[in-house]
């Protein structure tokens, strides 16, 4: 048994198919997928446009012009 202490790694990734594979082997990592309901892309385009002056509607209006 090793006595190295682990150390977490995140990652973020669009394309989990092209991650180096001894990393994404059974029991190396835990995978979680993110598939943000239409709120939470307005509020993540929200945060994102808030020191732009972007009205909330605009926001609306680009998340709803880009469904998924």
């Amino acid at each position: 048994m090793c006595s190295c202490r682990r150390t977490p790694v995140a990652v973020t990734k669009n394309d989990v198919s092209t991650l180096y594979a001894p990393l994404g082997r059974d029991g190396r990592m835990d995978k979680f997928y993110w598939a943000p309901v239409r709120a939470d892309r307005v509020g993540v385009c929200t945060g994102i446009f808030r020191g732009d002056g972007i009205c909330c509607d605009v926001v609306v209006r680009l998340v709803d012009a880009f469904p998924g």
